[in-house]
């Protein structure tokens, strides 16, 4: 994972192809409170697990967009969000 000022240093554009979740938690470092590197790399394990998850359970629920793609405008995005609440 790269430090912040290494995450300063990078052209806008290879900035956004970084993890959200790890430049987030690249600025938090030196705040008070700001995880150790142990709890960094637990947080990422977390995070990437529930993003599987999340996958897991929405691939397994497209056939009901399949059956009825109307009922979300025809988006499967739209579906993705709905499928979880």
């Amino acid at each position: 994972m790269l430090d912040l000022q290494q995450l300063c240093m990078l052209p806008e554009g290879e900035l956004g192809r970084q993890d959200v979740e790890a430049v987030n938690l690249t600025c938090a470092g030196g705040l008070p409170g700001a995880p150790s590197e142990a709890e960094v790399a637990e947080c990422l394990d977390r995070l990437d697990h529930y993003a599987r998850c999340a996958l897991h359970y929405t691939e397994r629920r497209l056939p009901v967009f399949h059956r009825g793609p109307e009922s979300y405008n025809g988006c499967e995005g739209s579906f993705a969000f709905y499928a979880w609440w």
